[in-house]
């Protein structure tokens, strides 16, 4: 008698399905993002003269800006990290190498 009453009194158990996305909905605008980075590029950076203590500051405000025009201007990037790096070199003949380890989705990444 026990067992029924166990059993008459046993909730049947509910199973939730994820409500989380784990990729976005929409592919990275590349080109518009292109547009983006050009023109602060050239705005900030036209008739600059390499000065190495400027350039190391510069790197980085580059950086945010280029980040926040981004998400400014495309409306579209929520669900995305984004991750901006830039570099400043002097040109004076010498060669240049830069490497980055990072994770790519061949199917999601377009830039």
């Amino acid at each position: 008698i026990a067992s029924l009453r166990r059993a008459a009194l046993a909730k049947p158990r509910v199973e939730y399905e994820n409500s989380y996305r784990t990729s976005p909905e929409i592919v990275f605008p590349g080109s518009k993002a292109g547009k983006i980075i050009q023109r602060i590029i050239d705005s900030r950076l036209n008739g600059m003269k390499y000065e190495h203590d400027v350039c190391k500051a510069m790197c980085n405000q580059l950086s945010d800006v280029i980040k926040d025009e981004i998400r400014r201007e495309i409306k579209d990037v929520a669900r995305y990290k984004l991750i901006c790096w830039v570099t400043i070199g002097q040109v004076s003949g010498q060669d240049v190498r830069v490497v980055s380890r990072c994770l790519w989705s061949m199917m999601r990444g377009s830039f």
